[in-house]
């Protein structure tokens, strides 16, 4: 009997980490799905009750916070009253490491899409890696450190080779600039000072794009999307 017992606890604590895999993958895919319909309320509901989610895309700066997040959303509603806004983001091949102890995940996940602005004749191709940590909050994974390193973001007319930081001109683009005009200045960033290697691809350097699949843990031990174990 005492052997069952043990059978059916095993049991209950894989169906319970089959079920918050399922929910961690859900939360991810909403904030996903309402980035990409500019949706600002939607993708901050995948946000924890916390003080310290924080919020990281590209090179733009580290935000921290829920008012200072939703500042920074706070070009969606703007951008999405503009006639011929296309925001296509999906995210492919996930790697999910559920701690130990049942508390947190990490994420990451390869990012590809697409996006266009008709007004402004923009149509880009974008490429980048998410690391996200989430926590389970009243019994919900809610997304805690979310973060999108920029692989290239190329006009579809010049291709990654030749460009690979279009998002950075579309920004003051004149019939765009005022949606994000009272964007917040966001912290430093996680690169670390001495990294060696380029932010984003880079045609003519040595390239190490970040993040790497997240490694099995027993809890909570930060933010690792800069760890690096590459031997060469």
């Amino acid at each position: 009997m005492k052997d069952l017992w043990k059978d059916i606890e095993e049991l209950e604590q894989l169906a319970e980490r089959l079920t918050d895999h399922d929910q961690i993958l859900n939360t991810f895919y909403r904030y996903i799905h309402y980035y990409g319909e500019l949706h600002i309320n939607g993708v901050m509901e995948q946000f924890a009750d916390r003080a310290d989610i924080t919020l990281e895309i590209g090179e733009e700066g580290l935000y921290r916070g829920p008012e200072t997040i939703r500042s920074y959303f706070g070009f969606m509603p703007k951008l999405a009253q503009k006639p011929g806004i296309l925001v296509y983001h999906y995210t492919d091949t996930p790697v999910i490491e559920i701690a130990g102890d049942g508390k947190t995940a990490k994420v990451t996940a390869l990012a590809p899409g697409l996006d266009a602005a008709a007004k402004a004749l923009v149509q880009n191709w974008i490429y980048g890696k998410y690391y996200v940590d989430l926590i389970k909050e009243n019994g919900a994974w809610k997304l805690w450190h979310v973060q999108w390193f920029r692989e290239f973001e190329c006009s579809m007319t010049k291709g990654w080779m030749k460009e690979q930081t279009a998002h950075d001109r579309e920004l003051v683009a004149p019939e765009l600039a005022d949606a994000y005009a009272d964007m917040p200045k966001g912290e430093k960033g996680t690169y670390p000072d001495d990294w060696a290697y380029p932010k984003h691809y880079d045609p003519e350097n040595v390239n190490y794009l970040l993040p790497e699949p997240p490694k099995a843990y027993r809890s909570y031990d930060g933010i690792t999307a800069t760890e690096k174990t590459r031997a060469y």
